[in-house]
């Protein structure tokens, strides 16, 4: 008793087994979170170094360097960039996908420790950090505010920070504000010398007065009591009051020489939202969290907490990535839903019987449900990439039981076969060929594994859920299908008011398919010609189709960066950003709300994370109302904001992107256009840079062309003349200190108050670090305590210096990006190519290019693996259930023409060829074989029972043309939805949908006459001479 015979006869068997899973995958259902996108770990490790006072030629030398010789020496690395700026080195290390991580992380911390003790001691030691999806902010609030703007940081950090913290799933909350409270002391340099005292006695001073110290214990009375020696400061008031030197006997208080007060640090940023004053919170979920679930309930504690703030403080969800994901989840959930619902409607038009329609829809729920029990099982969350994946299956798990009840209706009208025989035979029948076809959907899957990139990443995932989806199905169909068909399905259908439009339609396709098919068969080497023409002609359109590496989606977000000149202060960057602002504001009227930033934040972990940031640059965020309701693009917009922004006097450059942010750090892609230009000598990289930079203005579609090694930035340089400092007792370390104290200022204590840190902050006053003789006339004080100005020593030049030093693989590099616009990523990186492989490189000077020409290039390469693989599985899936070398063969030939559908529907869609597409066309490969499987095994049966070959083929499209076009019809409107949809994410998934439907829609028609026309070849041949039917 094999499985269709013992489902058939063993029903309630059969349905308790079915009842049992879909119970499972029901609660499977209810536990799984929403994401936007898998969790992935991105194969790459920062390492951060913080060298405070040093500038970028120093930092490249004495830490980038020594580290960058331990860690090229890590396994398995496939890249390393770094950025040696002021006050510290980001070396970023790139491995291949799929690493573990973990491993290697251990590997690179022994390589740090190695190179510690080759570093500058007062370098800080240097810090790892990977990076995963849950880094990824999910939400970013903005908080205004008026009279309470001074005080907004502790405000939010006592009433907001730990309720939001204490909301399950939350990670972690962290402030952002350009006012942050700091107890500041200023010293005048005029009291402080004719006191007799440096900045380094007031440093110390502190260390030795702000303390809280244990003193051992005491045993009295057979009690223990520990003694402690609280010695910290109880109100900012008594700072002033500490001894920080003697004179003559008397004590120096810090009252006498500085000022303190109880102020904000130096503002270096400013940050604005909707033109209002705001401090920023930052909210990042844990790992596994429901990222929808954690939004909806930081949206509603936060209506709670609004009412214990002050009034005037205003709180505004700017970025909420869980209604993002909301949005893509229901636009994919209702274009399953509506696929769902049109492959029921072409069903019963075909079936005009809603029972018979049971049997075949009973697929899609049973497929799709018992898939939410595998995503459960393997740890995946519901999001884009499954909900896309059941999107573009649910045309197609209806396929196997189509046939299978197609089969059996013919097995009890024509064969008159009772109705179980009838569903067990039926099944049995074409139980082999409607395997093969799931199994060639699901073996061109396989060859993913070998694309390397984050593409492969998400899309192994999208392939493992279609093909499972389908494996379900195919059990369906073997099993609850011939069931269901032997115990609901009537002898005779009833007559409804579509039954003799239905009849007319069905008679006269198999008269006109019949017709053109006797023909074809009669003239097989004209047709065989007509669609090679065909063939060769759509690919000679293929140039005309562009290409890309991702489909940028129109999210409604608008990014900006600023760059002023180098050594510009922060009021005019500030400036500059202001003037951006107020052009959102008057030229967009669909905006929602728009966010901007200047300067730097202090200890920014964006500046040591690779991106530069200096009182020079500005960043402006805006986001408009979803595309549905606006009529223009985000693209369109950006351009008028382009062409407003060139007006603004003083800005050096800026970049102004439509990308995904999220998406651009995911896939690693950067700028659309980035030219990398490798060496050694900045001159000879400038001369060749510049080159590049004419070719890039002159071509058509670039914008916002970017260099990345700055303007010179103005320095002071103070040369120490070593040996007379030595001869007067001084060490560098301690006149750098003395220098690094009395102008950047250091932290000298923290002072605490209710379970807050402050810091203590020390520094010469503003009046007294204005000029250069200021500088020399700072005084450092000896081994011997003799103190003498450093200008006896020290030599004071003024010169330019590098904002950053970028390097690849240990070689210095400039990149020369730029956004595309009107044109597509490949035929601009084809143009570019050919003009600057023209340019003359000097010697140890070489051009690679990365960002999105890079990525494509490499994700095409193997995704072309991918697809050749797939066409040899899918022959061998064939060659096995044929046990044919050539029939399998034959078959094959309907690839090249779904191959035709596609180039016509980019052509006509006017989409791109891209990974998403070409993802496509590798599934197309498993599904349009599926049509030609049906009907040469049909005809084979046919021909092993004698039947003529002519004959064999004619009523192979007979009977199987019924079949052939309800699959092919239930799989096109099931993908439908998903290419016509608009709504939010559509851009990333439509180019798939379009490309099989394109090539299904063609291979269907070409299929059912060339492939018979060119078996009848094949068996011509075999048996050496033309049989009389074909005359």
């Amino acid at each position: 008793m094999n499985l269709v015979e013992f489902s058939v006869k063993k029903p309630v068997a059969t349905i308790v087994f079915y009842i049992a899973i879909f119970v499972l995958s029901i609660v499977a259902l209810s536990k799984l979170a929403i994401d936007l996108l898998p969790e992935i770990t991105m194969p790459a490790l920062t390492v951060t170094t913080v060298y405070s006072g040093a500038g970028p030629e120093e930092v490249e030398l004495k830490v980038t360097k020594v580290l960058e010789s331990q860690l090229s020496l890590t396994p398995n690395l496939k890249e390393m960039q770094s950025i040696s700026q002021e006050n510290g080195s980001v070396i970023t290390l790139i491995f291949n996908w799929g690493i573990d991580l973990d491993n290697i992380s251990n590997d690179v911390r022994d390589r740090l420790d190695l190179a510690k003790r080759f570093l500058p001691e007062d370098a800080d030691k240097p810090q790892l950090m990977k990076f995963d999806t849950n880094m990824i902010p999910i939400m970013f609030i903005t908080a205004t505010a008026d009279e309470s703007y001074p005080k907004i940081k502790e405000i939010l950090d006592d009433k907001l920070i730990e309720p939001l913290k204490r909301i399950p799933g939350v990670g972690n909350v962290f402030v952002r504000s350009p006012l942050e409270r700091q107890i500041n002391v200023e010293v005048d340099k005029f009291k402080l010398q004719s006191r007799g005292l440096t900045m380094s006695d007031i440093v110390n001073s502190f260390r030795m007065n702000n303390v809280t110290l244990p003193a051992g214990s005491m045993n009295i009375a057979s009690k223990e009591y520990l003694l402690r020696v609280p010695g910290e400061f109880e109100k900012v008031s008594e700072i002033s009051n500490i001894p920080v030197g003697n004179s003559k006997g008397q004590n120096i208080y810090l009252k006498n020489v500085a000022v303190v007060s109880d102020s904000f640090k130096e503002q270096t940023e400013y940050i604005r939202a909707n033109l209002k004053k705001a401090a920023m919170l930052i909210v990042q979920k844990k790992s596994g969290a429901n990222t929808v679930r954690v939004g909806e309930t930081i949206k509603e504690r936060l209506e709670e907490i609004k009412k214990k703030l002050p009034p005037d403080i205003q709180l505004k969800v700017i970025m909420d990535s869980s209604e993002d994901i909301r949005l893509m989840i229901n636009n994919l959930r209702d274009t399953v839903i509506i696929g769902g619902i049109l492959v029921i409607l072409i069903t019963y038009f075909f079936l005009l019987d809603w029972l018979a329609s049971a049997v075949i829809l009973i697929t899609i729920p049973a497929s799709l449900i018992i898939a939410f029990l595998f995503l459960y099982v393997m740890g995946y969350t519901i999001n884009i990439m499954s909900l896309s994946a059941l999107s573009l299956a649910i045309g197609q798990v209806v396929d196997c039981a189509i046939v299978v009840l197609e089969n059996i209706v013919r097995h009890r009208e024509e064969l008159k076969e009772s109705k179980i025989m009838a569903a067990i035979n039926g099944t049995n029948e074409v139980g082999l060929a409607i395997s093969a076809s799931i199994f060639t959907n699901v073996v061109v899957f396989l060859p993913l594994i070998f694309t390397k990139g984050i593409s492969g990443i998400m899309f192994k995932q999208l392939g493992m859920i279609i093909s499972l989806t389908l494996l379900v199905s195919l059990l369906v169909s073997m099993t609850l299908s011939p069931l269901m068909a032997a115990r609901i399905v009537k002898d005779k259908r009833k007559k409804v008011f579509l039954t003799d439009i239905s009849d007319k339609f069905f008679a006269w396709i198999h008269r006109e398919y019949n017709f053109l098919l006797e023909y074809s068969l009669k003239h097989r080497w004209k047709t065989i010609w007509i669609f090679t023409g065909i063939f060769i002609g759509s690919l000679l359109l293929i140039p005309v189709i562009g290409t890309e590496f991702f489909p940028e989606e129109d999210t409604g977000g608008l990014t900006m960066q600023v760059n002023m000149p180098a050594g510009t202060n922060l009021e005019v960057t500030n400036e500059a950003i202001s003037k951006i602002e107020n052009i959102f504001d008057k030229k967009v009227p669909e905006k929602v709300m728009f966010l901007s930033r200047s300067g730097q934040t202090a200890g920014s972990s964006r500046g040591m994370s690779g991106q530069k940031e200096t009182a020079a640059t500005g960043y402006f965020w805006g986001m408009v109302v979803k595309k549905d309701k606006r009529k223009r693009g985000i693209k369109d917009i950006a351009e008028i904001i382009r062409d407003e922004i060139k007006k603004i006097p003083g800005i050096y450059k800026f970049n102004v992107s439509t990308a995904d942010p999220m998406q651009q750090n995911m896939f690693g892609t950067g700028s659309p256009i980035s030219i990398e230009i490798l060496g050694l000598d900045f001159e000879q990289l400038d001369i060749v840079t510049k080159k590049i930079r004419d070719i890039m203005e002159k071509t058509k579609g670039l914008r916002d062309i970017t260099i990345s090694r700055e303007k010179a930035q103005p320095e002071y340089i103070v040369k120490i003349d070593k040996t007379k400092a030595a001869s007067l007792g001084f060490s560098i370390q301690t006149i750098a200190d003395t220098i690094n104290t009395s102008f950047a200022g250091k932290t000298a204590t923290v002072y605490r108050e209710a379970g807050h840190e402050y810091d203590v902050f020390v520094r010469l006053q503003s009046k007294d670090r204005s000029n250069i003789q200021d500088l020399e006339g700072i005084e450092v004080r000896n081994m011997t305590g003799h103190k003498i100005p450093i200008k006896n020593f020290v030599k004071i030049e003024q010169a330019l210096g590098p904002v950053t030093i970028d390097r690849k693989d240990q070689v210095r590099i400039i990149k020369v990006g730029a956004n595309i616009t009107g044109r597509s990523l490949g035929k601009v990186a084809e143009e570019l190519k050919s003009k600057i492989s023209k340019i003359p490189l000097p010697r140890d000077i070489t051009i690679e290019y990365g960002g999105s020409i890079k990525e494509q290039k490499d994700a095409f390469a193997d995704l072309m693996l991918a697809f050749l693989l797939g066409m040899m599985l899918t022959y061998m899936v064939m060659a096995a259930q044929f046990e044919s070398w050539r029939d399998p063969f034959i078959v094959m030939f309907s690839v090249p023409f779904g191959i035709v559908g596609v180039i016509w529907a980019l052509l006509i869609t006017g989409q791109t060829l891209n990974i998403a597409s070409f993802i496509g066309i590798i599934m197309l490969v498993g599904i349009v074989v599926n049509n030609a499987i049906v009907f040469i095994d049909y005809t084979i049966q046919q021909k092993n029972k004698g039947v003529v070959i002519h004959t064999a083929l004619l009523e192979s499209g007979r009977v199987r043309i019924r079949p052939i076009l309800m699959t092919s019809m239930t799989t096109i409107l099931g993908m439908l939805p998903l290419a016509l949809s608009r709504g939010q994410g559509s851009e990333s998934w439509t180019p798939l949908a379009v490309t099989i439907i394109g090539g299904l829609i063609v291979s269907m028609f070409i299929t059912l006459l060339i492939v018979p026309v060119i078996y009848s070849l094949f068996e011509e041949r075999k048996k050496g001479k033309l049989h009389e039917n074909y005359l």
